[in-house]
């Protein structure tokens, strides 16, 4: 299990990206893989940082609900979930 390795699709299943998106980190080198024959392997430890990382910035993102009253806003969106209830 130590040396547990996943290719691109495995990959980005798991993560929750299009296998085209763990590519393109592989060969920017954002993301450590080696060459195994014509498969890209990337390593166990790697996939699982960037799986809680895109978690935490995707929690991080605002969420927009309906809004009956947009005069405040004035563009029909909505405000931020935050802004509707308390969040603390």
């Amino acid at each position: 299990m130590a040396n547990a390795t996943y290719n691109i699709q495995q990959a980005a299943t798991l993560v929750g990206v299009d296998r085209g998106t763990v590519r393109d980190w592989v060969n920017s080198g954002q993301l450590p893989a080696t060459r195994d024959g014509r498969e890209w392997r990337i390593p166990m430890p790697f996939v699982f940082y960037i799986a809680a990382v895109l978690k935490f910035e995707r929690s991080a993102e605002p969420r927009y609900v309906l809004d009956d009253d947009t005069s405040s806003y004035g563009d029909g969106w909505g405000r931020p979930y935050e802004d509707q209830y308390d969040m603390e």
